[in-house]
């Protein structure tokens, strides 16, 4: 074959390969089988290693994934990503509806997957960036491209030289979900709690190939450039023209719904209620939006949510299932946690086989007997927890189950603190509390070191490889070999991975050394007054310097300057530095417009409270956690609570976000 015909061969394959993509995996229906398919990407392969100079943009072979990226970078959008309001059922949605008036609306399923936003210039893929804070989100393009239902060229913008901004959700089917977990198990890797965690999981890992090796798909519903269309159900038909999924495809339900009847949403509501286990991508409810672009510019924004959208979501599916067991969780506080080993059962499309129970006093004001009924669900449909025992259901003979007085790990006294209803073991070195204090410390909160997760950090742990933080900076490849289900590459990945994590903030450094009562913010506070590692070895030991700190009272004094005080943790930190570990220094702007002055959130925000709190601490001020003598400013948002006559009180100024921008400006 020489150039020529390779070329007219090779447009061909590209165009014919993509067409079936399409028809699989966007409308569901395949025109040819996997074997004829095969045949056809082998030949595209082969002409593509023949004749390189051939690879076009929008080649079916570009969505194999690329090299390792050594981490994402942070992508400041123009349009903030906000939320919708929420409502949960038929009585707030006709407040909605009554709020927009009589105008016609379209009712789009509210897919469970993790947003995104998409670029496309001159018609090209260009960029994907996850929702991160709204406004700041992560890089994540050479994932998001191997998504085989993402257009790559849009045709009838090729050329054009615009600019075409793309919302939506990538989702995974529940019959994926559960294939990859299952073998996720049987290699003993992490098991995923839900469709949307794996979705999230996959597009967030650093080698594309993962990514390109799952069935994520990408449903878009906005165009973020709106002005050449008129309503929603345009930008939908637009999008379905452009070569994108716009809704799952299921004979149950048939969406978007375009109508002014309120009638006929919640027949369609009432009716997913019941049937959206059967659905084969994971739902959470409805989106309802006024249909015409101009009214949504009229309507406008309340804070970080449009009026006129709003989000009618399931209320949490309870289903009834038998306790088999009840075993006791050791935390890294050494608190003992309940959980109730239940018979599977399905629940909102996952299969729970344990609940949380909380502790002795939810057992007791519950009455839960081991052997007897207990109606469960999904808390935000993601935490399984226990919400009431079914007398009815149950033998009457059984006994309310009691926590045994001890450590079920280490078998040390357990102890119920004054003014706390969580028992705790006494056992600083017991084995449980050890793997829940390593498995906080390389959490993503923590040291954020990926691929050494609680499963290995127990295996670790047991086989007396590790004890502390330090003891996994000095762990060797020979030692890794010898654990099962660990091959060279995985043990490979867990050192590099041990080894890239070794430099951090101060306050992450805090953070992940699990002090307790001490959570990102105190961690932050406490960074922010010491700046160094020895500073706040040194500072943090003494309860009359912790004093000094707004927001840290006494109970956290005493917690932590009793921890940081021992010999133990001061040796700890000093051979995890020694192992190589760098702690940055804590660089405080000086003299910013809000040096000095101490701030307290209340209400709704137009922007997330993370990233208010963080435009503050940028300025030089400091926020709180609740109002006291040291506080200066509140700041109020929509539906702020009680806190505005307490702060008045304490003579502390009122003010809104708008007010906190002006001081910053002047």
């Amino acid at each position: 074959m020489n150039f020529n015909e390779a070329k007219s061969r090779y447009s061909e394959l590209v165009k014919v390969i993509n067409r079936h993509n399409y028809n699989y995996y966007t409308l569901d229906a395949p025109s040819i089988t996997d074997k004829e398919y095969d045949v056809l990407y082998a030949e595209l392969l082969m002409l593509e290693q023949e004749f390189p100079e051939l690879i076009e943009f929008d080649s079916p072979s570009r969505r194999v994934g690329g090299p390792v990226l050594s981490g994402f970078n942070k992508v400041v959008r123009d349009v903030p990503m906000l939320s919708l309001g929420n409502t949960y059922n038929v009585e707030e949605l006709l407040d909605f509806l009554k709020k927009v008036g009589d105008r016609e609306t379209v009712t789009e399923f509210k897919h469970d997957g993790l947003s995104m936003e998409i670029k496309y210039v001159g018609g090209f893929y260009h960029q994907a960036a996850t929702r991160g804070d709204g406004t700041v989100g992560e890089d994540v393009t050479e994932n998001v491209r191997t998504i085989k239902n993402l257009p790559l060229k849009i045709e009838s913008l090729v050329g054009t030289g615009k600019t075409v901004t793309i919302r939506g959700e990538v989702v995974i089917d529940f019959a994926s979900f559960d294939l990859i977990n299952r073998q996720q198990a049987e290699k003993g890797e992490k098991i995923y709690a839900n469709p949307r965690n794996l979705a999230a999981g996959s597009v967030r890992q650093l080698d594309s190939t993962i990514a390109a090796k799952r069935p994520l798909r990408f449903i878009a519903y906005q165009i973020l450039e709106q002005d050449q269309f008129e309503q929603q159900d345009e930008v939908l038909s637009t999008l379905a023209e452009y070569g994108f999924q716009t809704t799952i495809n299921t004979p149950l339900v048939k969406l978007p719904l375009v109508t002014k009847d309120p009638n006929k949403i919640i027949e369609i509501y009432n009716l997913l209620q019941k049937v959206r286990a059967e659905l084969p991508f994971p739902i959470d409810g409805l989106t309802v939006k006024v249909n015409k672009l101009k009214e949504q510019e009229e309507l406008g924004m309340i804070s970080k949510s449009p009026k006129w959208a709003t989000a009618l979501k399931f209320e949490p599916e309870e289903i009834v299932t038998k306790v088999l067991d009840i075993i006791v969780q050791v935390g890294r506080t050494g608190a003992l946690t309940p959980v109730a080993i239940l018979d599977p059962v399905p629940v909102g499309g996952v299969t729970v086989e344990r609940a949380t129970l909380h502790n002795q006093s939810e057992i007791d004001a519950m009455g839960v007997r081991i052997g007897g009924y207990v109606a469960i669900r999904r808390s935000g449909d993601v935490i399984p927890e226990v919400v009431r025992y079914l007398p009815e259901r149950s033998c009457p003979i059984l006994k309310v189950y009691k926590m045994k007085p001890e450590c079920p790990e280490c078998g040390s006294v357990a102890v119920r603190p004054e003014g706390e209803a969580i028992i705790r073991c006494t056992n600083n070195k017991c084995t449980g509390v050890v793997v829940a204090s390593l498995a906080h410390y390389v959490s993503r909160k923590g040291m954020n070191i990926d691929k050494v997760g609680e499963r290995l950090i127990e295996v670790l742990v047991r086989k007396g490889l590790v004890k502390k933080p330090s003891d996994l900076y000095k762990l060797s490849e020979e030692q890794l070999l010898t654990l099962e289900k660990q091959g060279k590459k995985s043990v490979e990945n867990i050192l590099k991975n041990i080894k890239s994590t070794k430099k951090h903030t101060l306050w992450q450094f805090i953070h992940a050394m699990g002090i307790r009562h001490v959570g990102e913010s105190t961690s932050k506070d406490l960074a922010k007054t010491f700046k160094t590692v020895e500073g706040f070895l040194l500072g943090a030991s003494r309860a009359e310097e912790l004093a000094k700190i707004p927001d840290v009272g006494v109970v956290m004094q005493e917690s932590i300057s009793r921890t940081v005080s021992s010999v133990d943790f001061q040796e700890e930190v000093r051979e995890i530095i020694k192992n190589g570990v760098q702690i940055e220094e804590m660089v405080e702007r000086i003299g910013g417009p809000l040096s000095g002055k101490t701030f307290l959130i209340t209400g709704t925000l137009p922007i997330k409270r993370d990233a208010a709190k963080a435009v503050i601490e940028e300025a030089g001020g400091s926020v709180l956690g609740s109002v006291s003598n040291k506080l200066n400013f509140l700041i109020v948002g929509d539906d702020p609570g009680d806190k505005v006559e307490k702060a008045k009180s304490k003579g502390a100024v009122v003010l809104n976000w708008d007010g906190v921008l002006k001081m910053i400006a002047a």
